[in-house]
């Protein structure tokens, strides 16, 4: 039967074969100055893609989603906003 360990987050940070696989990477955050996340997996010899930031705050693209990709009108997001919807 296989079988292996079983990590926790904090063992995955320390651990010395995901920090030579380049495993884990730190990346700027504005809220927390830096943070540790899982980097691209699979990495590939000839495309081997990468993280370029920490991804956006919960919220930060609803307006520019709502109005410019689905057409709402500024008063529809009023009245979602005053509703507590968004």
């Amino acid at each position: 039967v296989p079988q292996g360990k079983i990590y926790r987050a904090p063992e995955m940070l320390n651990d010395p074969h995901f920090k030579a696989r380049g495993d884990i990477i730190t990346l700027p955050h504005r809220l927390f100055g830096s943070i540790m996340m899982q980097n691209v997996a699979p990495r590939l010899s000839v495309t081997p893609g990468s993280v370029r930031w920490a991804g956006p705050d919960l919220g930060e693209h609803t307006t520019e989603i709502l109005s410019e990709l689905l057409g709402k009108s500024a008063e529809t997001l009023s009245e979602l906003s005053a509703k507590g919807v968004i």
